[in-house]
């Protein structure tokens, strides 16, 4: 089910009503030359004023498509991982590739949030 939340040119998202989970996918990498366009995508999503009306339980950034983040990709997915927390939701990682979830794992993201390999 999606809301009247606006479309964006990088990120789709998707809000399931049972689960209370915000799916947002990331169509690539995460790097320094697609960062600054996902960080703008990604909150105006989280940052519409429809957000505040829904139970939000988990939000999974879905970045399985990518097959590297690098620092600055690290940063936005550690911004969202900030935005969560203020929301007392979950974050929820899927990812696709074992190079992503070895970035991951060594910046600690698996204690913080919930990894996901659908490799």
């Amino acid at each position: 089910m999606n809301f009247d939340i606006p479309r964006t040119e990088t990120v789709t998202q998707h809000y399931d009503t049972q689960t209370c989970c915000l799916q947002l996918t990331v169509p690539g990498d995460i790097k320094s030359t697609t960062t600054a366009a996902l960080h703008r995508d990604v909150f105006a999503i989280l940052a519409h004023d429809f957000m505040r009306s829904l139970s939000l339980k988990v939000i999974e950034l879905d970045i399985s498509a990518a097959t590297m983040v690098d620092s600055l990709g690290l940063n936005l997915v550690i911004s969202v991982l900030k935005w969560s927390k203020q929301r007392d939701a979950q974050l929820r990682i899927r990812i696709g590739k074992r190079g992503v979830y070895s970035t991951m794992l060594a910046v600690g993201l698996d204690r913080q949030a919930e990894l996901i390999t659908t490799y």
